[in-house]
């Protein structure tokens, strides 16, 4: 728990998580009216998905270099971490473009999607003039 605000650590994530969902739906429903709901829902899934694994790596990532002793093991440590999550994507790409049932597309525009879904946070963040100190 942090001590000024009584939410848990995560809440920033889960306030974020679902704004993603919520992007996520939005582009399902659009796009299920230009092609196969199951293979575009698949992909939005995926992207979606990737995204929130992403974005926890990422949170997990930056506490583990905080607390490294040594500046270029956390250096280290942040370069392999990033590498990591950028090879996530690249196997989530190419796993979207080789399964036939699974909506290029829809992937691409999820993972567009958490930057419109990241704005939002912010902008809610701002509006309520909340700031986190984690």
């Amino acid at each position: 728990m942090t001590e000024d605000t009584g939410r848990p650590e995560n809440a920033r994530f889960l306030r974020l998580a679902w704004k993603i969902g919520a992007v996520g739906l939005f582009i399902f429903i659009v796009g299920c009216f230009f092609v196969d709901p199951v293979s575009w829902g698949l992909g939005v899934l995926l992207g979606a998905v990737c995204t929130l694994v992403r974005y926890g790596m990422m949170e997990h990532s930056l506490k583990q270099t905080l607390q490294k002793e040594n500046g270029s093991r956390a250096a280290q440590y942040a370069l392999v971490q990033f590498l990591l999550r950028e090879l996530l994507f690249v196997v989530v790409f190419v796993l979207a473009v080789f399964v036939p049932w699974i909506h290029p597309l829809g992937v691409v525009l999820a993972i567009i999607g958490s930057l419109a879904a990241n704005r939002w946070q912010s902008w809610e963040d701002k509006r309520q003039g909340r700031v986190d100190k984690n």
